[in-house]
C-alpha cells in the first residue's frame, strides 16, 4: 500500500469518533461585496482604483482576471478588501447554474468583489481544508436547492451560515487538504498536456495547409450528401444510441456519451443516422464550440437534429481539425441570429470554404494526427483515474 492510500486510511479510521458536524457561519465570517454607481468606475486601474472581481471572473473552481472593473477605492471598506484563503461566491444571478460558484484566492492580492458576490473568511478553520467543500457535489446539490427564486436566482445570507459539512480535526484538515491539492495538481497536470497535444495539431496544420497554399473550396464540396433520415432506418420498437448536445465534451471535442431508447420513445430531434468518422457540429450557440467527430462504430447510433452533420469525402481528420479552428469558429459567431436562441444554418457550415490540399498531404496530417492520439489516449486515461479518486476523496469526506 503507498503511502498515498495509508494517510486516507488513517482518515477514514479517524473520522467516526473526530469529526463533528458544524455550519459554516461558526467557521467562516461573511463578507457582502461592495456596491457602486458607473461614476465610481475607472477606465484603467490607478492610485485611486482598486481591482473588482464579478461573478464572471469565478470559472471552474479558479478565479481569471479577465474583463476586470477598477472601482474607486473610496467604496470599498477594510473588511472588504480580500484576503488569502478568501471564499469568493456567487450569491445573485439570473443564471441559477451561476449561482453559488466558487473560487479561493491563494495569493496575497489587492482586490475587491461586486455586491451580487460574496466572500467566506475562514475563522476557525483551515482555509486550504474548507475551500474544497465549495468544490463538492454535496455542496452544489445544496446550493441548487437552496438558489430558486422568482425573478433571480439568489443565495440568502442565512441559508450560507446554515450549511452544514463534517469538520476533522486540525491536524486531518491539514493532511486532507494536502491530498486533494495533490490530486488537484495531478488533474491539471494532465489538463495542461492535452491542451498542448491539441496547440501541437493545430500548429501543425497551420504549418501545412495555412497562408492560402491550396485552393479553397466550399466545405460541401468535401463531404457525402445529405446523411440518411432515421425515420426510415429504424422500426418503431428498434433500439437506438442517442447523441446529443449534450453528449459532447467540448474541451476535448469527443463524444463521451449516449442515451438508448426505443426509436418511437426517443426526443423528436432523433433524426439523423451517423456513421463512424461523421463529423458533428452543433449549430446551437456555436461559440461553445461543440464539434466532434464520431469515433463510435454501433449501427444504430441517431443524432440530434441540432447538429449539422459531415460525412466526408475526404480524409476525416484532416476536415475535423479544419473546423476546429479559431477563425472558422468565430466566422460561425458572426453569422448567428436570434438573441435569446443563437444559431447558424447547415447552409453555413456548409458553404463555408477552407483549403484544399491535396489527399496525399490531408493523409499525412491525419497520420500525425493518430499518433498525437495514441499519447493523448494514455494521459486522457490518467486524467480519468485522477478524476475518479477526487471524486471518490470528495464524496467521502463532504459527501
Amino acid at each position: 500500500m503507498s503511502k498515498y492510500s495509508k494517510d486516507n486510511e488513517n482518515i477514514k479510521g479517524k473520522r467516526m469518533s473526530d469529526w463533528k458536524t458544524v455550519k459554516i457561519g461558526d467557521i467562516c465570517e461573511q463578507i457582502n461585496g461592495v456596491s457602486y454607481k458607473p461614476a465610481d468606475v475607472y477606465d484603467s486601474l490607478n492610485e485611486n482604483a482598486t481591482v473588482l472581481l464579478r461573478a464572471n471572473n469565478i470559472f471552474e473552481d479558479k478565479l481569471n482576471y479577465d474583463e476586470l472593473v477598477f472601482v474607486d477605492k473610496k467604496r470599498v471598506s477594510d473588511i472588504q478588501y480580500m484576503k488569502k484563503g478568501d471564499i469568493l461566491i456567487c450569491a445573485s444571478s439570473g443564471s441559477k447554474h451561476l449561482v453559488g460558484k466558487a473560487a479561493c484566492l491563494s495569493e496575497d492580492k489587492e482586490l475587491t468583489f461586486g455586491a451580487f458576490c460574496k466572500v467566506l473568511r475562514p475563522k476557525t478553520v483551515n482555509p486550504e481544508f474548507i475551500k474544497h467543500y465549495f468544490f463538492s457535489p454535496s455542496y452544489r446539490t445544496e446550493i441548487s436547492r437552496l438558489s430558486e427564486g422568482a425573478n433571480i436566482n439568489n443565495i440568502k445570507a442565512a441559508d450560507l451560515d446554515n450549511l452544514t459539512l463534517p469538520l476533522p480535526t486540525e491536524s486531518e484538515q491539514k493532511k486532507i487538504a494536502k491530498q486533494l491539492d495533490k490530486c488537484i495538481k495531478i488533474i491539471n497536470n494532465q489538463k495542461r498536456s492535452l491542451e498542448k497535444y491539441d496547440l501541437l495539431i493545430k500548429s501543425r496544420f497551420i504549418e501545412m495547409f495555412g497562408d492560402n497554399k491550396y485552393p479553397k473550396i466550399s466545405i460541401s464540396e468535401m463531404i457525402e450528401g445529405k446523411v440518411p433520415s432515421a425515420k426510415k432506418l429504424f422500426n418503431k420498437t428498434d433500439e437506438i444510441k442517442y447523441i446529443d448536445i449534450s453528449s459532447v465534451d467540448n474541451k476535448i471535442n469527443e463524444i463521451v456519451g449516449y442515451i438508448e431508447y426505443i426509436f418511437e420513445e426517443a426526443p423528436s430531434r432523433a433524426q439523423q443516422h451517423i456513421r463512424k468518422n461523421d463529423i458533428l457540429i452543433s449549430t446551437v450557440r456555436p461559440n461553445l464550440k461543440n464539434i466532434a467527430i464520431n469515433r463510435l462504430d454501433y449501427k444504430e447510433t441517431v443524432a440530434s437534429s441540432g447538429f449539422c452533420v459531415l460525412r466526408p469525402k475526404c480524409v476525416p481528420e484532416y476536415l475535423f481539425v479544419a473546423v476546429l479552428q479559431d477563425k472558422f469558429t468565430s466566422d460561425m459567431v458572426a453569422v448567428t441570429t436570434g438573441a435569446n436562441y443563437p444559431a447558424i444554418k447547415d447552409s453555413d457550415v456548409l458553404n463555408y470554404e477552407i483549403s484544399n490540399p491535396p489527399l496525399k498531404l490531408q493523409q499525412q496530417f491525419a497520420t500525425f494526427v493518430q499518433q498525437i492520439d495514441k499519447s493523448k489516449f494514455v494521459v486522457q486515461k490518467s486524467l480519468e483515474k485522477a478524476e475518479t479518486l477526487y471524486k471518490s476523496l470528495m464524496q467521502q469526506y463532504f459527501g
